[in-house]
């Protein structure tokens, strides 16, 4: 709970210096993710030690994110795929963050497992004239097929699976 508490003092800190964040944490780290942009951001991952301050975490933050020479050592930055930026794009136009939303590289919906990790997508389609956008995931040779309705917020899905498949030869 400590934790927590301190991740939420650090995110508010670092707001009201301007900068958009999100902080989450494990038993022993923090991350902290700066975003550049709606796609892009750079993550920090700091040990969590119980007897730091809130101040001085933001203060290393800082120092980390400004520090030219050493930047790359402390400081991973990821730049998100096109497909990834359209989705972003999508779910901003449609106003639809509470049905859909993208945690990582990972679009959560309700889905089977709650979510289509991007970089599964093999195959998309959207239209705007019915407001939908089709999406094909491979998972290991299972195809799963969603249909994105945005006007009605649903989505179906279809599974091809791989054991399902005839691949007898046929002469």
């Amino acid at each position: 709970m400590r934790t927590e508490k301190m991740a939420n003092q650090i995110k508010e800190v670092l707001e009201q210096k301007g900068l958009r964040v999100s902080v989450s944490w494990s038993t022993d780290n923090m991350y902290i993710d700066v975003y550049q942009d709606d796609y892009d951001y750079s993550q920090v991952i700091l040990k969590y030690l119980e007897e730091e301050k809130v101040e001085e975490y933001v203060i290393t933050i800082l120092s980390i994110l400004n520090d030219k020479v050493n930047r790359s050592k402390y400081v991973k930055e990821f730049k998100a795929s096109p497909v990834k930026r359209f989705l972003i794009d999508l779910i901003k136009h449609y106003d639809c963050e509470e049905f859909l939303f993208i945690h990582v590289n990972d679009l959560h919906c309700d889905v089977e497992n709650g979510y289509i990790p991007i970089d599964d997508i093999v195959d998309f389609n959207y239209s705007p004239f019915g407001d939908v956008l089709k999406l094909q995931e491979d998972q290991g040779g299972d195809e799963y097929f969603y249909t994105i309705d945005f006007e009605h917020r649903t989505i179906e899905t279809r599974v091809e699976l791989l054991e399902d498949m005839d691949f007898s030869e046929t002469n």
